[in-house]
This record gives C-alpha cells, sequence and structure tokens, in this order.
C-alpha cells in the first residue's frame, strides 16, 4: 500500500509540473480562441447585413449564418471553460455534479 501511495505521489508531482509548464501557454492561446470566435462572429455579422433584412428564400445561407453564430458561441464557451479549468487540457473535462 506504501507503494501505491508513494506511486500516486509520483504521478501527481508529475501532473503538476506538466501544468506548470503549459501554464504560461494557457493565456494566448485563450486570446486565440476569443480572437476566433470574434472573426465568425463577425462573419456571421457581414452575412447578416448582405442578406439585408428581406429573407432571401435561401435556407441554406440563413441555416450556415446560424451554424457561424454557433460556432462562435461554442469557442467563447471553450474560451471560458479554459480560463477558468487551465488543467482540463490535460485532465479533460471534469464530469458535472448533480
Amino acid at each position: 500500500m506504501d507503494e501505491g501511495v508513494a506511486h500516486v505521489a509520483r504521478t501527481l508531482a508529475e501532473v503538476d509540473q506538466i501544468l506548470a509548464q503549459i501554464q504560461p501557454q494557457v493565456g494566448p492561446l485563450l486570446a486565440k480562441l476569443n480572437e476566433a470566435a470574434d472573426q465568425v462572429s463577425g462573419i456571421a455579422q457581414s452575412a447578416h447585413q448582405l442578406l439585408g433584412s428581406e429573407d432571401s428564400g435561401d435556407g441554406n445561407l440563413s441555416e450556415a449564418i446560424g451554424q457561424l453564430d454557433q460556432a462562435a458561441r461554442s469557442i467563447r464557451t471553450l474560451a471560458d471553460y479554459l480560463d477558468r479549468h487551465p488543467e482540463a487540457l490535460i485532465r479533460g473535462k471534469r464530469p458535472d455534479h448533480p
């Protein structure tokens, strides 16, 4: 049992060391994710303006614009989550507890 505890302690120390190495990279990653979300939002907004207030009857284009909006929201959600939980890059997302 002592050997198992020592192994867990070593593993946790290694994980802490890895987290210390990636921590400085999380900020730039989040900045890039936010930049990507802004660009996707800008594309969707430009497409909305291009179409004007009239419905062109092209459901595929409207659907594509809606998907761009959703992609931007998803990227922002990911950036927010990683900002709060940078360790998720290594450990993955923790399960939600009810």
